[in-house]
């Protein structure tokens, strides 16, 4: 042996390398490997926008009916006409033309009343009944409406003239047959009948 002992290179006692010693991977176009497609993704999914769709938009139903306005006329050709809740609720209507009268109730109480007998029919409400006779014509109390059921009225000369509180007119001609659907007063005119035809056996 020399004076300087020979250093001997054990296999083992090698440095590791690191894995932050290595030198970064050098990507090639098409080195790439997309992930096979049963590969689990856990990855959050994108969030899918709808297309937009041209839907028309949906009709608005009205609420109840239109008010009647200025002067309406009813008869054989154009029977009804239906009043606005307004109308069929506030103040009274008053017919005027009419002559016999029939009216029932909602308790199903009838009444038949020729063109000179007074007329006092259906509840008393703050002194005042449901459809009563003044003068001529005849009124109706729409506070209360909801306790009549109809009223039949024939027409001393053909024609019958309701007014209501918002100053609207409706000429019927022939008979009147009112009655009460729901809140709702509606007014038909029926030619060629009597009170006759719709009294109650």
């Amino acid at each position: 042996m020399t004076g300087a002992t020979a250093r001997r290179h054990w296999p083992f006692l090698t440095r590791r390398q690191h894995r932050s010693d290595a030198p970064p991977a050098q990507v090639t176009a098409g080195s790439l490997t997309l992930p096979s497609r049963h590969t689990l993704d856990l990855s959050t999914p994108a969030a899918v926008t709808a297309a937009p769709t041209d839907t028309a938009p949906t009709p608005q139903r009205s609420a109840g009916f239109a008010a009647v306005r200025g002067a309406v006329t009813i008869d054989g050709e154009h029977p009804t006409v239906r009043l606005s809740a307004l109308q069929s609720a506030i103040g009274s209507l008053r017919i005027d033309g009419g002559a016999t009268a029939l009216w029932e109730t909602s308790d199903r109480t009838t009444g038949v009343v020729g063109p000179a007998d007074p007329l006092a029919a259906g509840s008393r409400h703050a002194n005042r009944p449901l459809i009563e006779r003044v003068g001529s014509a005849i009124i109706i109390s729409l506070r209360h409406v909801h306790d009549l059921r109809r009223l039949v009225i024939e027409p001393a000369d053909r024609i019958i003239t309701v007014a209501t509180a918002g100053e609207a007119t409706i000429t019927v001609n022939g008979t009147l047959y009112l009655h009460h659907l729901g809140g709702i007063l509606e007014l038909r005119a029926e030619p060629g009948t009597t009170v006759s035809d719709y009294r109650v056996p």
